[in-house]
């Protein structure tokens, strides 16, 4: 199956040329009228301002504005909002400008006087699917460092909190999510183990829901089906959980702590709702749960067995013990030593007769 094509309706046009503005807005109206919606401003900062208030699909950026000139424009945008998809606009001779400003992170740049109707209209196309990509790319990186984290925190730790701690932390550090948190459940409920970055102090109210038999819809629903569950387009799930409201209003994702046939609890993150996660991010989200799975499942199998070398060694000593004691026994050493005369006794007289 294709890709969707990502949708571009919402223009935010920047240019303090009226020529200029008004040129743009003929060319997207013969593009199509119906499709795209212009808004324009003309200073930068009425252009940060509008953004943070109202977010549109793709900027039309001129460069040198009343307020900001050349590459710095781009770039306070682009500290603003860096997934923005921007199209910078430059004049005839400012071609090496339009150059630049892509290496800087613009999508794409167009030529004031030599772009038509048509090509205006390709180019915001291209520029918004081209951000989507690479947005995703990065998501997917950077998820991957984060499993790579948890990985090499596996690998070398041997307490269960330290491991689920160590989980939340590396996601939210370098996946960038808004907070994370992970639940480890006994056979009974029984809450072994809770940890969370982003929200500590609120993971005192999850734990006493949890303590008490009550456990967030998500966890539920993933426990029962073993599978991963993305929020967002379901937020009526998150109606009766404990956290915060900036988690609760997020979009989600709750993978079970699953391995051998086992659910040992469950692992979330949230992230804006205007970033749902990718299928393949869910894929690679739902093995973090497993690794952590595993390395639980793993714990416990060297905790038994410890237990039982233990119980080993106790049995062992308490025979040893118990063994020497009765040696000591000066009734029983008494019997010991009266058989032994007899024995050899009889021995001598056996000899004597022979």
């Amino acid at each position: 199956m294709s890709p969707t094509p990502t949708s571009v309706r919402q223009i935010l046009l920047v240019e303090d040329n009226p020529g200029d503005a008004r040129l743009i807005a003929e060319y997207l109206d013969e593009a199509g009228a119906a499709e795209f919606v212009l808004t324009t401003h003309t200073r930068l900062a009425d252009t940060l301002a509008h953004l943070a208030a109202r977010p549109c699909d793709v900027l039309l950026l001129d460069l040198g504005l009343p307020d900001s000139e050349g590459l710095q424009t781009l770039l306070a945008v682009r500290e603003a909002q860096p997934d923005l998809p921007v199209v910078v606009l430059t004049g005839e001779y400012d071609e090496g400008l339009g150059t630049a400003a892509v290496a800087a992170g613009a999508q794409d740049f167009v030529v004031k006087g030599r772009v038509d109707a048509r090509g205006l209209a390709a180019a915001l196309r291209y520029a918004a699917e081209r951000q989507r990509w690479m947005s995703e790319l990065d998501h997917v990186n950077r998820l991957l460092r984060a499993i790579r984290g948890v990985n090499q925190l596996i690998s070398r730790e041997t307490e269960p909190q330290r491991i689920l701690q160590g989980t939340c932390a590396s996601l939210v550090e370098h996946r960038g999510y808004l907070a994370a948190w992970i639940v480890w459940l006994g056979a009974d409920d029984a809450v072994r183990g809770l940890a969370g970055t982003g929200l500590e102090d609120h993971l005192d109210a999850l734990r006493a829901e949890l303590e008490q038999g009550r456990s967030p819809a998500c966890v539920r629903l993933v426990r029962e089906d073993g599978t991963t569950l993305a929020t967002g387009e379901s937020p009526q799930l998150c109606a009766d959980c404990p956290l915060p409201a900036p988690v609760r209003d997020a979009s989600s994702m709750v993978a079970p702590l699953s391995f051998g046939g086992a659910t040992y609890g469950a692992l979330s993150v949230s992230m804006p709702r205007h970033v749902p996660p990718t299928e393949e991010e869910q894929g690679l989200f739902a093995e973090v749960a497993g690794d952590v799975a595993y390395a639980l499942h793993a714990l416990e199998q060297q905790a038994g067995r410890a237990r039982a070398e233990a119980a080993r060694q106790a049995s062992v000593s308490g025979a040893s013990t118990a063994t020497s004691r009765s040696c000591t026994t000066p009734s029983l050493g008494s019997t010991c030593s009266a058989v032994a005369k007899a024995s050899l006794t009889g021995s001598r007289r056996w000899s004597t007769s022979s």
